[in-house]
């Protein structure tokens, strides 16, 4: 009898810190998808979605998060129905882990955490799986119920997690960043023989016919941001001619590419910082569209469209 029941305190006591992990694991997770933002936002847009759509179901994910998290962590309310939601959500995001292995395969970041710290779909789908398992177990042995009296205090704490995310991360509807380099030739002769010049995976030549070339600092969060944008856009329409230039460290390169991607990208690694920044501008990242290296339109990485490169590369 004694040893029954200090099993079962034990699993109580087992549900609440099942809980109390889940909900810091919601927050953190809310943070790191925050952090940059833009990172997410490319993430949400390669399931079809684009415009000012993105930006707000990017904040809506994240507010929802972070208010599960609150609840979980702190036991606050209603905790069954917040763990049958939240075991909801982690189905959600398991179909979308396993849509992700299908379409783009294993070599992608699920976006989970941000660029802070990558998982593939595959390690995604287990983590869920886990967190499921873990969810049905405090389902079924918590029975703490810790209601609030005050329904205004329930209220302001749904009302405050979406609104502190708006808040850090307001939506900006228009953009108006400017083009300095359009109209420009990318002259490519100055990397071709160049010691800083190696890596090279491409044999196209970029000054002829239409190109998206990409400059990009391997240690520029927004040019992760921007080459995780651009090796989405490759994946689903193989057929745009887009190439990375790579500066900086070459030991980033790995970390780099755990963030952006860029497995399917013709790239090469080019330093030499003057000669570099003659070619590129000193502001990165800097996407050209290229018509026999002549620069047709510019992009950074909030500016970046897949359907504005779809247009212009499909235009005789």
């Amino acid at each position: 009898m004694n040893g029954f029941f200090f099993k079962f305190i034990f699993m109580k006591i087992f549900a609440v810190f099942i809980n109390t992990i889940i909900g810091l694991f919601f927050v953190l997770s809310a943070y790191y998808k925050m952090y940059p933002i833009e990172y997410f936002e490319a993430k949400i847009a390669t399931y079809g979605f684009s415009g000012v759509l993105v930006s707000v179901i990017s904040r809506l994910v994240i507010g929802f998060e972070l208010l599960i998290g609150i609840f979980l962590f702190y036991q606050l309310t209603f905790n069954k129905r917040i763990q049958k939601i939240t075991m909801l959500l982690v189905g959600f995001f398991l179909l979308i882990n396993v849509y992700d292995l299908i379409v783009n395969g294993n070599d992608s970041n699920c976006g989970c955490m941000g660029m802070a710290i990558s998982f593939t779909p595959l390690a995604s789908v287990f983590k869920n799986i886990i967190l499921l398992i873990l969810l049905f177990i405090s389902i079924k042995y918590s029975t703490i119920e810790l209601k609030v009296k005050n329904e205004w205090l329930v209220y302001l704490c749904v009302f405050v997690p979406f609104t502190l995310v708006l808040l850090l991360k307001p939506i900006y509807i228009y953009n108006d960043f400017k083009m300095p380099l359009k109209g420009k030739r990318v002259d490519f002769s100055i990397m071709l023989n160049h010691k800083g010049f190696k890596g090279k995976t491409y044999n196209e030549d970029l000054s002829k016919g239409k190109k998206v070339v990409a400059f990009l600092s391997l240690t520029c969060v927004h040019c992760k941001v921007a080459g995780f944008k651009l090796t989405g856009y490759k994946a689903s329409n193989p057929e745009l001619p887009i190439y990375f230039i790579l500066n900086g460290d070459s030991t980033k390169m790995p970390e780099f590419f755990k963030a952006a991607g860029g497995a399917n990208i013709g790239k090469a690694h080019f330093n030499g910082k003057d000669d570099y920044a003659a070619m590129s501008g000193y502001n990165l990242p800097a996407v050209f569209l290229l018509n026999n290296s002549v620069v047709e339109a510019q992009f950074n990485a909030e500016s970046l469209n897949k359907q504005e490169i779809l247009d212009w590369f499909s235009k005789k």
